[in-house]
């Protein structure tokens, strides 16, 4: 065989090569989900689920791994860097990527231009609760009250989320509220039940056992539908306030650059997952509503979350 003769034979064999690499299924090794956060914490429970039922339907292994540190930067940015093959994944959420690029600062990652999304798996509607007692039996009630005393009634804030859901709340409704800090929710429901604070703007997973209690008193659900748990609640829109609507996510993102095909056969595989009963069911009891969408979905509300909160921020001279 002459040498133009053993080029073109390898050439040939290089491009069949390629095509057969091209033509292997995806997943065919080990997935990682990357969760930026600690174990034992609401989003790594609820990837563990998902991702156990995934490995069930695409016979390939997704492993969960915990990058914990820096409110999640630590997590996403190692995500953020890698390759964009639909093998490395990361649990997003409304306070990394939506809150979290209306709010932070000097991030190693872009929120929204570095990750492209898959899908949402579970809504998290923040719940409007005041302590049992309180004589704010409504929405209007607790309106009425903190334009009668400006800046008297205290919210707690827990996260960036709850922060900015305050500010949602005042910029909607015509109010001044005052904001006391705390380390996390646990802290903020416990205050409220012993009256050191007025109000809280958190997510069900934290004020759902003192509401059933009775220590609590739950106004409004900030989402756009009823919570399952609670249905004799009412949303905002229901009690007259749809500005005040909002919908917290978590779901999962890709690096920016992972294959259309890939994304699509990831988003179906998520859709597939959450609806299976013992899945719906985990999410339901953490206080999420599972709900799936498509990439293109899934970018959209992105989007719109980013350019609202980012208003939002820019009003109450938070982005200075």
């Amino acid at each position: 065989m002459n040498d133009a003769r053993r080029l073109i034979t390898f050439a040939a064999c290089l491009f069949a090569a390629a095509s057969l690499q091209a033509q292997e299924p995806f997943p065919n090794r080990p997935i990682t989900l990357v969760v930026p956060f600690s174990p034992g914490s609401t989003t790594d429970i609820a990837a563990r689920a998902v991702a156990q039922k995934l490995t069930q339907q695409m016979g390939s292994p997704v492993l969960v791994e915990n990058r914990a540190g820096a409110n999640g930067a630590i997590g996403n940015t190692y995500v953020a860097r890698s390759k964009p093959d639909g093998y490395t994944l990361v649990i997003a959420s409304a306070a990394t990527h939506t809150v979290g690029a209306a709010l932070a600062k000097g991030l190693p990652y872009d929120p929204v231009k570095d990750f492209a999304p898959v899908s949402n798996f579970g809504i998290i509607a923040p719940m409007l609760v005041v302590n049992a007692d309180s004589t704010a039996n409504t929405v209007d009630d607790l309106v009425k009250q903190a334009k009668a005393a400006p800046g008297k009634l205290n919210y707690g804030v827990s996260s960036q989320t709850s922060r900015l859901l305050g500010e949602i709340f005042k910029q909607a409704t015509g109010t001044q509220l005052a904001d006391i800090s705390y380390k996390g929710p646990a802290e903020v429901a416990l205050d409220l039940m012993t009256r050191r604070i007025d109000i809280s703007f958190e997510a069900p997973g934290g004020v759902l056992p003192h509401i059933r209690s009775g220590k609590l008193k739950a106004l409004a659900v900030m989402g756009a539908r009823r919570f399952g748990p609670l249905p004799q609640v009412p949303t905002v829109a229901e009690a007259g306030y749809k500005d005040l609507e909002l919908e917290g996510f978590v779901g999962v993102l890709a690096p920016a650059g992972t294959p259309p095909a890939v994304l699509e056969k990831l988003s179906a595989e998520i859709g597939r997952a959450i609806a299976s009963p013992e899945v719906a069911q985990q999410l339901a009891g953490m206080g999420m509503d599972p709900q799936a969408s498509t990439p293109a979905e899934f970018t959209s509300k992105i989007a719109r979350d980013v350019a609202r909160f980012s208003a939002v921020v820019k009003a109450a001279g938070l982005d200075k």
